[in-house]
């Protein structure tokens, strides 16, 4: 009873450390041996190359964003010299009929 109260003891004491360390520093709490080694790198190089990617895909989106809001100015100012020439056109045809 007194050997398992020990290990018990020890058990929760390494837990306890794992989760301060982990806290304190944050880190994963992982045991530090060469095939957890070579998973954290793997999963370092997969998140860099989808940050990579979704930077690229913002980039693109902001450049397609960009043209259209372009296309929608210049249609707006076309617009407005199209409505200028109508209103014109409106108020010379009101005078020539005599209705002002």
């Amino acid at each position: 009873f007194a050997v398992e109260t020990v290990y018990l003891r020890e058990v929760f004491e390494i837990k306890r450390l794992l989760t301060e360390r982990c806290r304190a520093k944050n880190r994963l709490p992982v045991f530090p041996t060469r095939m957890t080694l070579q998973i954290m790198k793997n999963k370092l190089a997969g998140a860099t190359k989808g940050h990579s990617l979704l930077k690229k895909k913002s980039d693109a989106l902001s450049i397609r964003f960009r043209a259209i809001l372009g296309k929608i100015l210049e249609a707006k100012e076309s617009m407005g010299g199209q409505m200028k020439t109508a209103q014109f056109s409106m108020v010379e045809a009101r005078f020539a009929a005599g209705d002002f």
